[in-house]
């Protein structure tokens, strides 16, 4: 069943609205079965008089209505109109007329999410869920309370994109998530391993079980016995998330073995932005690898994504425009081409930067190229000022980037970390490693 963080005994709600009967059949028979309560409209007249009599979490709207019609028109204007009268409202699109431009433009309207015809019904269940999650969540949310960039997609956001490269993750995930099986994730930095492993907790059957997340590099610079009492609270028979496994400390890996020894009917999830090769090679002890890698997916870096990252920059927009109470913005097509152009060093989480920034600093309603702050590549991912150019010690180099990032950002650990592309594990380690 899916999650509900707000009112564990509600079923979540979706307004399916689309004028093919076998859609609404088929959607009739899938989503009661997963744990929603559906509500059909036939047409955009009709879902208003169902909206007016019935609270729902999730719209899902189909942009066509009209036999042979096949430019969205009708969908877009209700989209808007709803987004209107409802900021809160959730509305995920779904439509077998369109290609990932007309996702953008729905997501640039302020649809969430989308699902194309045919679905599959675990990516539409997931998609379901996720939106669930975001409804309740702006219901319950602070909207003066800004978070760090690294934050913007945690835990509870949808997971976007559709291109070829996520799908391959995103279909093993799925079918993964609904066992007990150990899950390792491997990618860059910034990529949105912390996300999918959120989105496996959920779609597991444990969702309504504790997820605990440890930083265990964190918890390794407050002394050993941070280590030693986060494990002890973690829940037996629930979920724990350990980043950045790859930079565990010898010492720490030997009790993290002992501890699993312990609680075997605990489920595991792990992450590391080392590849594979690197954690074979002795990073991690050969039995500890072994037991949490029975499954293994490797996120892409954003520039592998295509048109995934148009559909991010959208959905940051609307998420910072909302956290920062601006009013609507929208992306120009020149700002849209030059976000899809850029390497993004720095992956998600520096794209959600990017587009925080661009928001708090909006001087109008449109962003144009000008407005999105990109910068080049350095060497690592780098984003950061240089010392001096004729200081090519590589040590005090490295020092002085962190110590320069850390001082910008008030010694803030996540917010420096989001700058410099690294996770806060790994910057927790060169603090450490230069006395900082």
């Amino acid at each position: 069943m899916p999650n509900n963080p707000s009112s564990p005994d509600l079923t979540p709600s979706i307004l399916f609205i689309d004028d093919d009967a076998d859609v609404q059949k088929a959607a009739a028979l899938l989503l009661p079965r997963r744990g929603f309560s559906l509500l059909s409209a036939r047409d955009p007249a009709e879902a208003w008089s169902v909206l007016s009599a019935e609270p729902v979490d999730v719209v899902l709207l189909d942009l066509n209505f009209r036999p042979g019609s096949v430019s969205g028109a009708e969908g877009f204007a209700c989209l808007e109109a709803m987004v209107a009268h409802d900021p809160d409202m959730v509305v995920v699109i779904v439509t077998g007329h369109s290609g990932i431009n007309i996702a953008v433009a729905a997501m640039r309207a302020g649809a969430t999410d989308f699902v194309m015809k045919p679905w599959n019904n675990d990516r539409l269940v997931a998609t379901l869920t996720a939106a669930v999650a975001v409804r309740r969540q702006r219901r319950n949310a602070d909207p003066v309370a800004p978070q760090p960039a690294g934050h913007a997609a945690e835990p509870d956001s949808p997971i976007i994109g559709d291109s070829p490269a996520m799908r391959r993750i995103l279909e093993p995930m799925r079918r993964a998530a609904t066992t007990d099986a150990p899950i390792l994730l491997l990618g860059e930095a910034g990529t949105g391993k912390s996300l999918l492993a959120h989105s496996i907790h959920r779609l597991s059957p444990r969702a309504g079980r504790p997820l605990a997340t440890l930083d265990p590099m964190a918890l390794w610079s407050e002394g050993e016995g941070a280590w030693t009492t986060a494990l002890a609270a973690v829940t037996p028979d629930g979920t724990l998330f350990l980043d950045e496994v790859g930079d565990l400390p010898q010492p720490l890996q030997a009790r993290l073995l002992a501890f699993l020894k312990e609680r075997p009917h605990l489920r595991l999830v792990t992450a590391s932005r080392q590849k594979r090769d690197a954690l074979q090679a002795g990073m991690l002890q050969s039995d500890l690898l072994y037991r949490l890698n029975i499954v293994e997916l490797s996120l892409p870096p954003l520039h592998e994504r295509g048109d995934d990252v148009r559909l991010l920059a959208v959905h940051f927009l609307h998420l910072f425009t909302r956290r920062y109470q601006r009013p609507a913005l929208t992306l120009s097509a020149d700002a849209l081409d030059i976000i899809a152009q850029a390497s993004w060093p720095g992956n998600i989480r520096a794209l959600a930067q990017a587009m925080e920034r661009a928001v708090v600093l909006a001087r109008g309603t449109v962003l144009h190229p000008v407005d999105i702050p990109i910068q080049a590549p350095l060497p690592d991912g780098v984003a950061a000022a240089r010392p001096g150019d004729g200081d090519l010690n590589l040590t005090r180099s490295e020092k002085a980037i962190v110590e320069a990032a850390l001082r910008r950002h008030g010694f803030n650990v996540s917010h420096a970390a989001s700058e410099l592309g690294l996770s806060r594990a790994a910057l927790y380690r060169r603090m450490a490693r230069h006395g900082l």
